[in-house]
């Protein structure tokens, strides 16, 4: 069980287990003693949606318990100050009939709450009391300077690890621009290589069609060459074949016979000009 601070000794919450936070919620729960009218009631108003964002016709009502306590809870984001007042309010109407005297009330709750108890007074005088998760009671003063120092101190860490993000980025930064260049250095010898390889295969097609061509016409000359050598044989053939000339006698025949057989027989050079006048040998010189 809860026992609140002294002054407010009839007051007795009934016990109940720390609410587990969801997503960085605590449960909080305020109590304010203090006496009204019949037909009157309390609402909280504050800086927080569940506090209505200062809108007194959204704000959180408060329930009435034995000994004129008010009590009310409130799941609200962990990590963060509010500000609130109480507020007397018509019944009937909804009407604002007092604000809470003083200056706005203030809650610091740090990421680790999940259950607070609030012991307000309707003056708003300071050392209104705070337990947080059943530790030990603190003011609210002491629990927002505590909060303060806290979120320093975070804050601190926070901007360490920021500039150390900082370096660790920049590092990364040149990292890949090293990278960068060193591809596009990649990329350059790459294309030198493809273009080297499309020369080379361009060169080489070349070179294999001017092969092509010149196969075609050594065979060209050498089919040339051989009919020119076949012919040559042949005429070589039909002069060693052909008969001499007989010599002229007194007795064998007479001048006439002589001269006959000289014009038929064949005379120097006369095997030259026949073997030149052959197809392919025309570009031949016939020693």
């Amino acid at each position: 069980m809860v026992v609140p601070p002294s002054g407010m000794e009839g007051v007795v919450l009934q016990p109940r287990a720390p609410s587990q936070g969801v997503g960085g919620t605590a449960r909080v729960h305020f109590t304010l003693c203090f006496r009204t009218d019949w037909g009157q009631r309390l609402r909280i108003v504050g800086s927080q949606e569940g506090l209505g964002n200062w809108r007194l016709a959204d704000g959180h009502n408060m329930k009435w318990t034995t000994g004129d306590n008010w009590v009310a809870e409130v799941d609200l984001p962990t990590g963060t100050v509010y500000e609130y007042k109480f507020v007397v309010v018509d019944h009937a109407s909804g009407h604002a009939l007092a604000w809470q005297s003083g200056n706005n009330s203030v809650l610091a709750l740090r990421p680790e709450d999940r259950s607070v108890d609030v012991f307000d007074n309707w003056g708003g005088e300071p050392g209104a009391q705070l337990v947080a998760d059943g530790a030990k009671p603190l003011t609210r003063e002491q629990r927002l300077l505590s909060w303060a120092t806290e979120m320093e101190a975070s804050m601190v860490g926070q901007r360490q690890e920021l500039r150390r993000a900082r370096m660790e980025l920049v590092a990364a930064q040149e990292d890949a621009r090293k990278a960068r260049e060193e591809s596009k250095r990649m990329y350059a010898r790459l294309a030198e290589s493809e273009a080297a390889r499309i020369a080379a295969a361009t060169d080489l097609r070349a070179a294999e069609t001017t092969n092509k061509v010149l196969t075609a016409q050594l065979n060209e000359v050498n089919t040339s060459f051989k009919s020119a050598l076949e012919t040559a044989a042949d005429l070589l053939q039909a002069i060693s074949t052909r008969p001499r000339p007989r010599r002229a006698s007194a007795k064998a025949g007479t001048a006439v016979d002589a001269d006959k057989a000289a014009a038929a027989a064949p005379g120097p050079g006369s095997w030259r000009r026949d073997l030149k006048e052959q197809p392919g040998m025309q570009g031949f010189e016939i020693i």
